[in-house]
This record gives structure tokens, C-alpha cells and sequence, in this order.
């Protein structure tokens, strides 16, 4: 099964760059981390303790990624017929989206007053000590005031979008304190994907630095991974020894490999389609769901299992075991489809013309889809509130504004066309 897997997974990758016309588009991004991921555990994996890969965790990544390949080839289709995709419109932060800064200030600004109160009650009620673990985490993530935090996911991006057009001290400073106040809750994902969705922004911008932006993935990735457990050692023990970090390198290969040998595990174990399905399981949190998250997090559904000789853990069985767990081989197909043309969709609609929201929401989704080889974020309420703060901060700005400003500098150069036409004229 092995074989087979891996040519057809390198048919799909190659064929979604002659697709796409680059490296950089929805398909790569969930499909090269199984990729790789594959590779290394039927290969060096295995050597180093590894259990493998099942032949039936291997059918159902293959049967996952193959339709999420037909539906970004569906949505191709549709971006393009009768001619709809135009030619791609440059794109300048300082020209198109210079009134964002007000909204976007204000964001970081509310942002970081809640993480300050919510912070205060964690050390008020559990003490120093406790900094570093899920309690704290817990106090952080309860309550409105811990939506509030999220509002500066947009800004983050919007920042170091700033910072590289005009390199100026205080735009990378914003986005260094704000991440901080992320990484203290200890929600990794917190931290990752908000970085994820930035380096990705920055490359749909910016494809010349691709090669950059993947190497930057992969080191602040592994940065936040082991400062987070590090500051757990350090507020568990007051120390951070040499075993310490030892521990935590291996326990981050195990959290990256672990998700396809899981995910055999959990198909040796459960059955398909369990009983207590709900939508909110999978696709999107309902109102029932929204309501509760402002007193408490909602739990991520998983099991711990066994995934190398010496005694490594994981609960992350990858996106595939919720889908088929909950709705079967049919579900697998039905939301690969639809999520491929989406994000395949999106991906034109961006590239048609650029700005920051389509830019920003399509940066963000490639984020989820990215993470998707350790579970399912879908499901999560933050990732969604990060989306709909992406999408309304422009219109908050407008508000701000007071009249709806141009979107693209062909817009730009319209209107000054216009306006020296009249002035002509009048002369």
C-alpha cells in the first residue's frame, strides 16, 4: 500500500502545481505534510522505534486528499468559466488599506487589556506556579473577555504586513507582545496557527520568498513548541535541564509524525460512524456551542494512544479519523469536495484581486489546512471567530472611516483619473 500511496500522492501534488502554477496553493498546503510526514515514518520512522502506518490510516489519507483534489479541481472549473479569472491585480498595503491602522490599533490595543485582566485573575487565583500549565489556560480561555483576546489575530497579520513594506520598530513590536500574550495561555495553537496564517500571507504575497517563508515556518514553529513546554519546566520546577529539552524534542516528532499511526490505531479500535454525531463535531460550532464558549473551552474530542517502542503518546489522529468516525466513507468524500472547491475557489477570487480581507481569510484557511495532519480545528470556535474578525475589521474601518474608501490601487487610479479629467474640464 505503501508504494502506491506515495506515486499517487506525488501525481496529485504535481498536478495541483500545473493546476495552480505554483507551489503555494490549498492542495499543497494539507497535502505536503502527509506527504512528508509518510515518507518519514515508512522510512527512517521505523528505525527510530516508530510503529508503521496501516494499510487502511494509508487508504483513508489517499481517499481523503484524491477528492480533496477533485473538488480544488471543481473549483478551478468554476473560477474560470467564461473566462472569470482575469488577470492578477498587484497589491500594496500602503496604498490600498491605509485605513486600516485605526481599527486595527485599537484591536491590539483591546486585545492586550484583556489578556492583562484575564492574566492577573490566573496569578490571583492560582498562583505563579501554576503559569505554565492548562489551568492557567483554562482561566485564560473562559469567559467574553477571552474573545476579546482574539480580536488581534487580524492585526498580527496585518502588522507584519506593515512591517515589511515599511520596516518601522513599532509595527514588530505590536506583533511580538501581542503573540506573547497568545503563548502565555499555553494553547499552542493559539500561537502557531496566527504565525502559520502571517507566513502565509506574506508569501501569497510575496512568492519570490517562498523558499524564505517555508524555512521560517518550520523554525518559529519549533521555537513555539519548545518555548511553550520549556516555560512549563521552568514553572512546574524553577529549572529547565538538559533531559528537559531532550524530552521535549522528541515529544515534538511525536506530536508531528504520531497523527497517521494514530489514526491506524483508532480504525483497529472504533467503528465507523458513532452515534453521537453532530454537525458541530465536525464542520463549524453551532449557536448552542457559540453560547457556551463564552463560559467555557469546549474539549477536543480524542483518545491517547501508543505510537513507538518507547512508550511515545498521541491524541492526534489527523483530520480523517473525525470525518470518517462521524460520517463514514461518505462524509470523507462529501467534505473533501466541498472544502477543496472552496479553498480552491478563494484562492482565484484572491488572486483576481487582492486585498487584504480575501488575502487574510485565504491565508487563514491554508493555516487550518496545514495543521490538519495533527486533527480537526474545524470544529473549535476560535478559528472561526479569528475568520469573521478578519473579514469585519474592514468594515468596522469603514465605519471608522465614514466612506467606503477604494479597495485596489486600480481603484486608486480611477478615481485620481477622474478627478484630473474633471479639473480639465472645468479649466
Amino acid at each position: 500500500m505503501f508504494l502506491p500511496f506515495i506515486l499517487i500522492l506525488t501525481f496529485l501534488l504535481l498536478t495541483s502545481y500545473f493546476l495552480f502554477s505554483t507551489w503555494l496553493n490549498p492542495f499543497f498546503a494539507i497535502t505536503f505534510p502527509f506527504y512528508i510526514i509518510t515518507l518519514f515514518v515508512m522510512t527512517l520512522g521505523q528505525n527510530m522505534g516508530y510503529f508503521p502506518i496501516s494499510d487502511d490510516a494509508l487508504k483513508l489519507i489517499m481517499i481523503g486528499l484524491a477528492f480533496f483534489w477533485v473538488g480544488c479541481l471543481g473549483g478551478y472549473y468554476i473560477t474560470h468559466f467564461e473566462g472569470k479569472n482575469k488577470r492578477r491585480r498587484n497589491y500594496d498595503i500602503e496604498h490600498d488599506y491605509k485605513y486600516l491602522d485605526l481599527p486595527m490599533y485599537i484591536a491590539a490595543f483591546l486585545s492586550l487589556v484583556a489578556s492583562t485582566i484575564l492574566y492577573s485573575l490566573a496569578l490571583l487565583r492560582l498562583g505563579v506556579s501554576a503559569f505554565g500549565t492548562e489551568e492557567v489556560a483554562k482561566v485564560v480561555g473562559t469567559g467574553l473577555l477571552a474573545h476579546v483576546r482574539l480580536m488581534a489575530y487580524p492585526a498580527i497579520m496585518y502588522f507584519s504586513l506593515r512591517f515589511l513594506n515599511r520596516p518601522k520598530f513599532k509595527y514588530i513590536l505590536i506583533v511580538v507582545v501581542l503573540l506573547l500574550s497568545y503563548f502565555i495561555s499555553t494553547v499552542k495553537y493559539h500561537v502557531i496557527m496566527p504565525v502559520l496564517a502571517t507566513l502565509f500571507l506574506i508569501a501569497l504575497l510575496r512568492p519570490d520568498k517562498l523558499i524564505k517563508i517555508f524555512v521560517a515556518c518550520i523554525v518559529l514553529v519549533s521555537i513555539i513548541f519548545f518555548a511553550n513546554y520549556a516555560w512549563f519546566f521552568v514553572s512546574a520546577t524553577q529549572t529547565l535541564t538538559f533531559a528537559n529539552l531532550q524530552w521535549i524534542a522528541w515529544h515534538m516528532i511525536d506530536y508531528v509524525v504520531g497523527g497517521p499511526i494514530a489514526l491506524g490505531i483508532f480504525l483497529d479500535s472504533l467503528p465507523e460512524g458513532l452515534g453521537d454525531f453532530s454537525f458541530s463535531s465536525i464542520f463549524f460550532p453551532t449557536l448552542p456551542d457559540v453560547i457556551t464558549s463564552l463560559f467555557a473551552e469546549k474539549p477536543q474530542i480524542a483518545w491517547l494512544v501508543n505510537i513507538n517502542e518507547n512508550g511515545g503518546m498521541n491524541n492526534t489522529g489527523t483530520l480523517f479519523w473525525c470525518l470518517y468516525f462521524f460520517l463514514g466513507w461518505g462524509g470523507v468524500v462529501l467534505w473533501s469536495i466541498i472544502v477543496g472547491s472552496f479553498t480552491s475557489w478563494l484562492f482565484f477570487f484572491a488572486k483576481k484581486k487582492k486585498n487584504f480581507v480575501r488575502v487574510g481569510l485565504l491565508s487563514h484557511i491554508m493555516a487550518i489546512l496545514l495543521l490538519t495532519f495533527f486533527g480537526n480545528y474545524f470544529y473549535l470556535w476560535a478559528p472561526w471567530e479569528w475568520a469573521f474578525w478578519i473579514v469585519i475589521t474592514p468594515v468596522i474601518a469603514d465605519i471608522l472611516h465614514g466612506i467606503r474608501p477604494p479597495r485596489s490601487i486600480e481603484d486608486n487610479a480611477l478615481i485620481e483619473g477622474e478627478v484630473m479629467n474633471t479639473f480639465i474640464e472645468k479649466r
